[in-house]
């Protein structure tokens, strides 16, 4: 923000209007020597000296001259003068006045100068700091450095602008990071202990830190550790207090419980506890917080509040009906606040606006002293925070509005590290956005969590992308930094010019088109993105073509980078493509691997046969690749993308096939159901739990000329179905296109949401310079089109939506993973188990003592072996008769038996209320037997947890899946 001014008195008074600045230049550099010199205030601050040592250090290195301010009389003279009350200044801003005497710099606080300085660098010695270390630092030679005379005021656009350094030990030295930060208008907060840490407090005083003290403090403040007590001193007298005074401590399901680390608060209904609290945050303001310094109140980072019941009055009907405890914090906060602001009414105080009281108050105000910290930390990052499309963002979006609606000053935690940089997205333009939201709404400014790149990592940490968090989005920190310190500059420009500095010739080589493609893939695919609740990353290449694309325009880049004169370009691109594959492509590889079971949804809007799939549907659903070659030599290389979307009366299909050579396809076959399996085709196989292993066949060339038919395994095909699809294909000059609506009626069932029917897409790539033998057939799965056991199950899932309280893209499959496709090893597996590799299907649950194991079988598919025990899922598909279908195999005993459990409440649990066997099995059969029974709910007011348990021998389990009769099921 600039303003220029008129100093009526030297260093006094500022008139605050626009004036033209005088013609000249007062020189800095020239003739080989540094040409200027410092003239400190009466008593100069380790601040003020080490902005003077930071001005000399920098001039030198631009202008390539000795170290060394001028000795001359006639030398340019920079004043430093520190003027409290100086008119039109902020605390942090500046002034400059530039004339033929010299520089004179005034400002409120001596944290002032150092901006001042950087700015003067940044504005005529035309240098950047990209990156926290000299890697970042880039600034072209120049031997003469002037500033044009003129009367000038800066202050920054937001008054608070910091780094939280996460993951890093807490007093390890981030000098890089800190020279980083203020060097680009941001000021260092820290906790008083590392301010005052030997290794640390005289860098930390140079570089104009204050003191951020609190955080989640619950139990710190009533046990005074970090003040009166170390930690195990504080452990100790804790525990003494547990048996003394139970009361102070959380009631949790009707007994007094211990504050285990984080995990709970105290009683705060208790006006000791209260005490207690307010009086040790009133010694922390008054004997460890210093000058601009703040007291931040967090509670304990758990959800576990006190259930007595003078707790419980506090919460209000609003706060019970939306399981918030808003009032409950805010009363707490309020109390300790305002006994606080008695004795030091200038303090600087903060509460938080955090986990389940996030939501602005309705039946309480907090104390308009404090100033709030909305820690919204689940926000997507994929969409901007007024993006309608995303289903996360609006929620925010109105909690923003909320609390801007109540007048206070607020600021917002940001936790950038796990929305873009354990990830390598790309989310500068939406963060831009995002402080533009902010500044508009006179917010004060943000607080950026992220891994610093030069901190001291655990073992932990060792091998992940903490320690590369940073270089991973360091496009969004450079420019957060600089917007936060003038939201008034040229965003774009501001973008363009940094990443031309830092990927030299590979930016325009081919890094500018990979980010604009990285960041177009990003923000347009499906889902959200953000701290806890991520999408899959790797559904961001699910745009046919994008990761060849990418991984070319990497390659290009690299080759233009390395001739580059500056070497820093070349290695910047290759870490780039080496992040690249460390978090896309590996994410890719795992989505295609473990995310089997597809989920189509609803149709929203109308969707029109035409071969474009341009339709919000198409954009909005998961894509499927990964085809395998059917003569099992590993993935196709013309790979195949496929969507679907549905609704109770039709199933539609989307599917690119990638063509290199579109005009060789073969495509000669005109006549309805003529073999069309001789051409260039796709192929849809559908078969639902109704059919066994019976599934309809639909082939289509690029002509769109069809066949279709039902088949039986051993059997004939049935040509005189009629499928009575509509289809429309395309063919492009990279893919050929096959849109196709097939409606159910004819399928003999509708796709009602909570089932699942399996699925298969084939394709025979025919060209007319193949021979026979060279035709590259593949499948969906894993190469065999016609086994309908290894065909992937398709869940019909509603809407697309969010969870209520984590904000995470929900699961709303009805039934999941009933064909066991999903797998992976689990943090907390069962106890009792016996299972060779710790491998289980996600979504089931095995209780008790078991033994059993999931198999893969040739060509991919899983299947689940019993030996012993019981394992089971609920069904959460409204609806009182259920139909439950499945395949198994082998020589033993099991029974069927459903689990009766009452609805899920407010607080997500539910009560089990009885048993029923359904049916005993014996098996004595190598080959898979198909079976169908069904359960009638007694009531529809609960759900069914379907449970499969042995009773003798080893029984094969495969496409388990339960689903409400269609007759009575709601879609």
């Amino acid at each position: 923000m600039m303003k220029k001014i008129f100093f009526t008195a030297l260093f006094l008074t500022f008139a605050l209007f626009a004036v033209s600045a005088e013609k000249g230049t007062c020189p800095l550099t020239g003739n080989g020597k540094i040409l200027c010199k410092i003239s400190f205030s009466e008593k100069p601050d380790a601040v003020e000296k080490h902005a003077a040592e930071e001005l000399l250090t920098f001039l030198a290195k631009i202008s390539g001259t000795e170290k060394k301010f001028s000795e001359e009389k006639n030398a340019s003279v920079i004043r430093f003068v520190s003027d409290e009350k100086a008119p039109g200044l902020e605390k942090e801003g500046y002034a400059l006045s530039v004339n033929e005497k010299g520089i004179t710099v005034t400002a409120r606080r001596s944290v002032g100068f150092l901006y001042a300085v950087y700015g003067i660098l940044r504005d005529y010695g035309k240098i950047r700091f990209l990156f926290p270390g000299e890697d970042g630092e880039y600034f072209t030679k120049k031997e003469s450095i002037a500033v044009p005379f003129q009367n000038t005021v800066k202050n920054p656009s937001f008054p608070f602008r910091t780094i939280h350094p996460s993951c890093a030990a807490v007093n390890s030295p981030k000098w890089a990071t800190f020279d980083w930060m203020v060097r680009n208008g941001m000021r260092i907060y820290d906790t008083s202990n590392v301010l005052d840490h030997p290794k640390l407090k005289k860098g930390l005083e140079e570089r104009g830190a204050v003191t951020l003290n609190g955080g989640h403090c619950f139990t710190r403040l009533i046990t005074g550790a970090w003040l009166d007590r170390n930690g195990k001193e504080a452990e100790k007298y804790l525990r003494e207090l547990y048996k003394v005074h139970p009361e102070y401590f959380p009631l949790i399901n009707g007994r007094r419980v211990y504050l285990e680390g984080q995990k709970y608060q105290p009683c705060t209904s208790n006006k000791e506890v209260v005490s207690i609290m307010s009086g040790t945050a009133k010694r922390w303001i008054g004997e460890k917080s210093s000058r601009d310094g703040i007291w931040e109140m967090s509670n304990n980072d758990g959800t576990g509040w006190c259930q007595c019941e003078n707790c419980r009055k506090i919460d209000t009907e609003y706060d019970r009906t939306h399981n918030y405890l808003t009032t409950r914090y805010w009363t707490v906060i309020n109390k300790i606040s305002a006994d606080c602001f008695k004795k030091y009414p200038e303090a600087e105080i903060w509460g938080i606006a955090y986990q389940n009281f996030q939501a602005p108050p309705k039946d309480i105000v907090p104390d308009r002293r404090l100033k709030v910290l909305l820690a919204f930390n689940r926000r997507c990052f994929r969409h901007k925070i007024g993006d309608r499309n995303c289903l996360t963002n609006p929620l925010y979006l109105s909690w923003f509005k909320g609390w801007f609606a109540l007048g206070f000053r607020h600021t917002t935690w940001e936790q950038l590290d796990g929305a873009s940089g354990f990830h390598f997205l790309p989310i500068e333009n939406v963060f831009a956005d995002t402080l533009r939201f902010y500044k508009e709404n006179k917010m004060d400014g943000c607080w950026i969590e992220i891994p610093p790149p030069d901190g001291n990592f655990g073992k932990r940490y060792k091998g992940t992308m903490v320690p590369r968090c940073w270089r991973a989005m360091w496009q969004t920190m450079y420019c957060a930094a600089n917007l936060l310190r003038d939201m008034d500059q040229n965003y774009e420009e501001m973008l363009e010019e940094a990443n031309s500095l830092f990927y030299g010739k590979g930016w325009e080589g081919g890094m500018k088109e990979f980010r604009k493609l990285l960041t177009s893939l990003s923000e347009s695919t499906p889902g959200c993105f953000g701290h806890g609740h991520s999408s899959p990353l790797g559904r961001c290449l699910d745009k046919p073509g994008s990761q060849e694309t990418l991984l070319a325009l990497l390659k290009k880049a690299e080759k233009a980078a390395a001739t580059d004169p500056d070497k820093r370009a070349l290695k910047h691109v290759r870490e780039d493509a080496e992040l690249f594959r460390r978090t896309w492509i590996k994410a890719r590889e795992e989505y295609l691997k473990n995310y089997r079971e597809i989920r189509a949804y609803r149709r929203s809007a109308p969707i029109k046969i035409d071969g474009e799939l341009n339709e919000k549907d198409w954009q909005n659903a998961d894509v499927i690749s990964s085809f395998q070659l059917c003569n099992g030599k590993g993935s196709a290389p013309n790979q195949t993308y496929v969507r679907t979307v549905y609704e109770p009366e039709n199933i539609y299909f989307a599917i690119e096939a990638m063509e290199p050579e579109p005009d060789k396809i073969v495509s000669s076959i005109t006549k309805r159901d003529g073999p069309v399996w001789e051409d260039n085709t796709l192929e849809i196989f559908l078969s639902h739990p109704d059919m066994g292993n019976r599934y309809f066949q639909l082939i289509v060339n690029a002509r769109g000329t069809l066949f279709d038919g039902m088949r039986t395994p051993g059997s004939p095909m049935d040509k005189s179905f009629d499928s009575q699809a509509e289809i429309a294909t395309k063919v492009l000059k990279d893919r050929w296109v096959l849109e196709i609506r097939i409606p159910t009626a004819p399928l003999g069932e509708k796709c009602m949401k909570g089932e699942s029917w399996k699925v298969n897409i084939g394709r025979g790539r025919v060209l007319s310079t193949m021979k026979f033998h060279e035709n590259e057939n593949s499948s969906w799965s894993y190469g065999y089109p016609h086994d309908v056991g290894r065909f992937h199950p398709v869940a019909f899932c509603g809407d697309r939506k969010v969870s209520g309280n984590a904000r995470a893209e929900a699961d709303t499959r009805g039934w999941k993973n009933g064909a066991f496709q999903e797998a992976g090893t689990r943090r907390f597996p069962p106890a009792q188990w016996v299972t060779p590799d710790k491998i289980y299907p996600r979504d089931w649950i095995f209780p008790g003592k078991g033994k059993g194991a999931l198999k893969e079988e040739e060509g991919g598919n899983k299947f689940m072996e019993l030996e012993k025990g019981v394992f089971f899922q609920t069904c959460n598909t409204p609806g009182k008769k259920l139909k439950i279908r499945f395949r198994a195999r082998g020589k033993g005993k099991f029974s069927l038996v459903a689990y009766r459990y009452t609805v899920p409440g407010k607080d997500g649990k539910r009560k089990h209320i009885g048993s029923k066997l359904i049916r005993t099995f014996s098996l004595n059969s190598e080959k898979w037997e198909y079976f169908k029974e069904s359960f009638e709910r007694p009531t529809e007011n609960e759900t069914t947890g379907i449970s499969f348990a042995h009773a003798g021998g080893i029984v094969q389990f495969d496409d388990i899946f339960v689903s409400v009769d269609q007759k009575e099921g709601k879609e």
